[in-house]
């Protein structure tokens, strides 16, 4: 065997001699010395070639622009001038080969990405194939040509969200059809085209501060009055008395329940007063007030006073541009905004931003609010307490848990439709039930005597990962504690004693710095396709304090309407965009798409939602179908039988209701679709029949 020194001595003569072959050769590698100039001659026979290829009649079954595109890049081939070329030593075949069978392989639909860009590569060895014309890779070429061209222009045009931007783009005069073979298409088109012919219309239309988009606020010498303080600390009620004493006024609440609760609260107290939410509309004839959910703000409307609940939630990237919107736009003599402390810097700045005037009134709690150390166990859980869990499953499984003890419990979570969380709630507070138990929906807004928060996780799923709570989350639930008037302390613990919930609960909830900002109707006024203007402007920097919000829903749904073959017009395809539904439920986005189709094809009516279980997820998703059928039908004037969408929703709440009441007497587990009884050591959460039906139905 040979030692280190020995290898090392081997090694260096190898490289030695791989040199002196190399120098033989005329070159430091195999790859300098094959690469020739090409002659005049050689050139005008490449053109020749290709030209003999093409067969314009194999695209009569294309669509016009397609043919088109298939040209342009038969004229970049031949319109390239090509002055070096590939040898034909056995390494540079090797390479023409790999080239043509990457340029063959689009002829197929077929794009593995080891050879880009192909058309480049593809005229670059263009003379290895030119002078061994019986090569059979050559005659593959020769007769799969036009279909290979063709197969790379469909690859590059299905790189765009809309054909309607690319025959845009190649029917400018200007193309640059010279630079085909090293770009795509696409990256051609956001060099050349997006900032000349959409970023720089749009930037005109577009106010370079956002508060110059609501020319009638600026008008306006409006005067703010922000109430700062946590959960409990009265400052929506001192707004919602002051709104009381106005001639005309606005509440705009984060949710649905809220804008109910507080137009339930000004009718009994003799102000008339009208709901305007996404999902249901109720009018109150000659009322001159009106509960909405912030979306729903009529910027066109002039009032006295405004009331703006929850401002901290303009850092929402989904939702926070409403609040932006509506600080910035509304049309209101006098404006009480309610936020928690860290959402009073960035409402300050907009107020200053408007040249409008302010007044801060900062809230205490007047009952205290004291953390336990120690885990609480199920069996220490007093009347009064709220248990807080993070799934439906969670809830109803604690909820089962503590009916089997003697506890009952009313039941308050996301999926809940809004009649059937009243009339939970209403249990709670005529003491029909002692414990509260309840997902996040509790932390916002909701007025309840709870006397303890009690978290039974300090972990939650956002919608795209399980995570541990943050501080801000912690502190909102938890402020939930301690009614005003009715318990002079609020008491908030875990039942794991968790250290994220006291670390929660002593941290400081970093300062909001920035607003979010939503796109308005001005796009609708660029004369391109609708989702490359959506992304441009998604693309096109702001001005401080802003951040552009989450547009990813609305360019997935005017996508599944494309992709549908659903044609709308573009402020329609943006208005089905904006109907608030849960579009990842999978018959909730048909029922979506079916209600667009009937639009397109000028039907007069839709279908009504039916109900075909009756189990407790079954009538969950009729109430989420009628909502839909309300909104929808709302938005492009469709009619409604207002009467039986307000008995349907009451009756399918009161049936939820008393399924959830019957389900909690009873004693042991149950199955969550047909609440049959199972077995106290059953492993799965539906029975066995119901398991079997699903299978059946492939879910």
């Amino acid at each position: 065997m040979l030692g280190k020194s020995a290898w090392r001595w081997k090694m260096d003569e190898l490289t030695e001699k791989k040199k002196r072959r190399r120098r033989r050769r005329g070159g430091n590698g195999p790859y300098k010395s094959f690469v020739q100039p090409v002659g005049t001659d050689e050139q005008e026979a490449q053109t020749g070639m290709l030209e003999a290829w093409f067969q314009p009649e194999l695209l009569r079954r294309c669509t016009p622009t397609e043919r088109y595109f298939v040209r342009l890049l038969h004229e970049s081939l031949i319109e390239s001038t090509e002055t070096r070329h590939l040898d034909h030593c056995f390494t540079m075949a090797r390479k023409a080969i790999s080239y043509a069978n990457t340029f063959l392989k689009a002829a197929e639909g077929k794009d593995d990405g080891a050879a880009k860009p192909v058309l480049a590569r593809f005229r670059r060895a263009l003379p290895a194939y030119i002078r061994n014309p019986e090569h059979p890779l050559c005659v593959r070429i020769q007769k799969n040509y036009t279909m290979c061209l063709l197969g790379t222009a469909r690859m590059q045009l299905a790189d765009f969200r809309g054909r309607e931007a690319a025959e845009a783009f190649l029917a400018l005069d200007d193309f640059p059809v010279e630079e085909l073979l090293d770009y795509s298409l696409y990256a051609l088109y956001q060099r050349d085209y997006v900032p000349k012919y959409i970023q720089a219309p749009l930037e005109q239309l577009i106010a370079g501060d956002p508060k110059d988009e609501y020319p009638a606020a600026r008008l306006m010498q409006r005067h703010f009055v922000v109430h700062v303080g946590g959960t409990n600390t009265g400052k929506t009620y001192q707004s919602i008395q002051k709104l009381m004493d106005a001639e005309s006024g606005v509440y705009l609440a984060p949710l649905r329940l809220l804008a109910c609760e507080i137009q339930d609260t000004l009718n009994h107290s003799g102000v008339p007063c009208s709901l305007s939410t996404g999902e249901e509309e109720d009018i109150v004839p000659m009322a001159r007030h009106i509960a909405s959910t912030v979306e729903k703000l009529d910027l066109y409307a002039q009032y006295e006073l405004c009331v703006i609940d929850e401002c901290q939630m303009i850092a929402d990237r989904e939702r926070g541009f409403a609040w932006t919107r509506a600080i910035l736009g509304c049309q209101a003599e006098e404006l009480h905004l309610c936020t928690a402390p860290e959402g009073l810097p960035i409402v300050m700045r907009l107020i200053e931003s408007c040249g409008d005037t302010a007044e801060v009134f900062e809230h205490e709690r007047t009952s205290k609010l004291e953390y336990l150390p120690e885990p609480v166990a199920l069996d220490e859980v007093e009347p009064g307490d709220a248990l807080i869990a993070f799934s439906k499953r969670a809830v109803l499984e604690y909820a089962d848990k503590m009916n089997a003890v003697g506890r009952p419990s009313s039941i308050i979570y996301g999926a809940l439709p809004y009649p059937a969380r009243r009339m939970q709630m209403e249990r709670f507070l005529n003491r029909e039930t002692t414990l509260l138990v309840a997902t996040d929906a509790i932390g916002m807004g909701l007025n309840l005597p709870v006397r303890r928060i009690i978290f039974t996780a300090d972990k939650k799923f956002d919608g795209k990962n399980s995570r541990e709570l943050i501080p801000a989350e912690v502190q909102q639930i938890a402020g939930r504690a301690g009614r005003m008037g009715m318990y002079d302390i609020g008491y908030v613990g875990s039942l794991t004693g968790s250290e994220v919930i006291a670390e929660g609960m002593r941290k400081r909830v970093p300062v909001i710095e920035k607003a979010m900002l939503g796109f308005s109707d001005l796009v609708l006024r660029v004369e391109h396709d609708l989702l490359e203007v959506l992304k441009v402007w998604n693309a096109m920097p702001t001005i401080e304090p802003y951040q552009k919000m989450d547009i990813t829903s609305y360019i997935w749904i005017i996508e599944k309407l494309k992709s549908r073959g659903i044609e709308l017009s573009k402020s329609e395809y943006l208005r089905a965009a904006s109907i608030p539904f849960e579009e990842k439920n999978a018959q909730l986005l048909d029922r979506f798409l079916e209600y667009c189709s009937a639009f397109s094809a000028g039907e007069g009516i839709i279908s009504a939602p039916e109900l075909k279980f009756d189990s407790l997820d079954s009538l969950e998703l009729y109430c989420k179908e009628l909502d839909l059928y309300y909104s929808f039908s709302r938005a492009f004037g469709y009619e409604i039988d207002l009467d039986w969408l307000h008995s349907e929703k009451s009756g399918a709440a009161a049936r939820i209701n008393e399924i959830l009441i019957t389900q909690m007497r009873k004693k042991g587990n149950s199955c969550r679709k047909c609440l049959r009884p199972l077995r106290w050591n059953y492993p799965y959460r539906i029975c066995e029949d119901c398991r079997r039906k699903l299978r059946r139905e492939g879910k």
